[in-house]
């Protein structure tokens, strides 16, 4: 949602002991207890007035200063673990996962030199920037996949404000696909600027995507496709996009919002559950908080995904989402083909990405009755794994079973080695398989 990245990044490692690494480029600091009064007092206050929900920021602020009271945050007096202590607290009541509190000094000390708003602080902004063009805006990679099937890794929603031209690039180069791939397993969120600039490439006209309402100003902004974007449009394109527990917050909305406008087929495991935009602000010196003021409103569920998370349409593993859409999409493309050409070379594509969701395994002794040479080809078995050459044109590459005698060579995607066996068991030759239907048959010597 409307969250900066740099702000999130330091929350997560609040809660990891990791986050001491970059802590440590700080003097070390010991609290007394006017630092954590200070903290827990000023905390209440921005709870209180920004919140989204003011029944639970007021029922945050009575445990925390019940806690204070009682001799709860006495012995600590380390930032870190205080800091991980309050998020834990903060959590118990909210259940609010962008909710977060942390200890960094300098993006304390950047929030209150600059102003402390972080979307309209220079300094921050100037910050996010810079580590946003260092991560190519978060488009991690793009690809054409077998089939014509586009494929997007993106890692979060990089304001589009500074990111537009590279989404537009992204979308540009995936305009001729039959399919497009969104990969957001490993997408934490963003802003919600650059997931309607992204949706817009997959709708004609106006649609409505999603709204935000944001408490303090009681006010709503909604978020609709935008009528032109740069390069073409691509509503009929069909659309999947893979998700893991990891997909959170602004991922989540994209994911929401294809899903229940049924643009999009979703692959993979429930998201994580966070829906409530915010900012990070500064609390004291040395201490931020991350505070959802806001909460999204699906105009079609008239609700959203906070603590439930995105459930995908086909649930599987994150690790074999990738898989199994490319299967769907060819699946597809061989029952709608009366073609026995594009139905024969989406097959070959669909064996070899079975063979990856579905190993097989198959013992040494069986392995090694392959190895040998075959003339211009020769297969060696090392390691107990069957290695492919063909000098003068291929060198070593492994093999991995489609089927007990069928392999694939890892360097060549339009070649594969049958293996043919006699009535007895024993290997006569091998025959070299082409994408196009070819083969080429080599006998055994030794």
């Amino acid at each position: 949602m409307k969250t900066f990245i740099i702000i999130l990044i330091i929350l997560k490692f609040t809660l990891m002991s990791s986050f001491k690494l970059h802590a440590q480029e700080s003097p070390k600091i010991k609290l007394d207890a006017k630092m954590k009064s200070d903290a827990i007092t000023n905390l209440s206050k921005e709870l209180v007035e920004n919140y989204v929900f003011l029944d639970l920021a007021k029922k945050v602020e009575q445990l925390l200063n019940t806690n204070l009271k009682n001799g709860v945050y006495d012995k600590i007096d380390d930032p870190m673990e205080f800091a991980q202590k309050i998020t834990k607290d903060l959590q118990s009541v909210a259940h609010d996962k962008h909710l977060s509190f942390g200890f960094n000094p300098q993006m304390a000390n950047d929030l209150l030199y600059g102003g402390n708003d972080e979307e309209n602080n220079p300094v921050i902004a100037k910050k996010y920037e810079e580590e946003m063009k260092s991560v190519n805006y978060q488009f991690k990679k793009i690809e054409i996949l077998a089939g014509n099937i586009g494929y997007l890794d993106l890692r979060g929603f990089t304001d589009a404000r500074i990111a537009k031209e590279t989404g537009a690039s992204a979308m540009a180069f995936l305009a001729n696909t039959d399919a497009i791939i969104f990969d957001l397993r490993e997408n934490g969120g963003g802003d919600p600027n650059m997931v309607q600039f992204l949706c817009s490439y997959l709708f004609d006209g106006k649609v409505h995507l999603n709204d935000l309402y944001y408490r303090k100003k009681d006010e709503t902004t909604e978020y609709w496709t935008l009528e032109t974007v740069p390069g073409k449009k691509l509503p009929n394109v069909d659309v999947y996009v893979l998700t893991s527990d990891h997909t959170f917050s602004g991922a989540e909305e994209f994911t929401y919002n294809l899903k229940n406008l049924k643009r999009a087929i979703i692959i993979g495991e429930t998201t994580g559950g966070g829906a409530n935009p915010g900012s990070g602000v500064a609390i004291t010196e040395n201490f931020i908080c991350f505070i959802p003021t806001g909460r999204a409103i699906n105009p079609i569920t008239k609700t959203n995904w906070e603590g439930t998370g995105v459930s995908p349409d086909i649930e599987c593993k994150s690790t074999d989402a990738l898989n199994i859409a490319q299967m769907e999409i060819l699946k597809r493309r061989i029952s709608k083909t009366n073609s026995p050409e594009e139905k024969k070379k989406y097959e070959w594509s669909l064996e070899l990405l079975n063979s990856k969701l579905n190993p097989l395994q198959i013992n040494s002794a069986d392995l090694q009755k392959y190895a040998g040479d075959y003339g211009p080809r020769k297969i060696y078995f090392e390691n107990n794994q069957l290695i492919y050459e063909r000098p003068g044109v291929l060198g070593r590459t492994k093999m991995f079973p489609i089927t007990a005698n069928y392999f694939t060579i890892e360097a060549r995607d339009n070649f594969r080695v049958r293996f043919n066996l006699d009535g007895a068991g024993n290997v006569v030759s091998l025959t070299g398989v082409y994408s196009d239907g070819t083969e080429e048959d080599n006998k055994k010597i030794n």
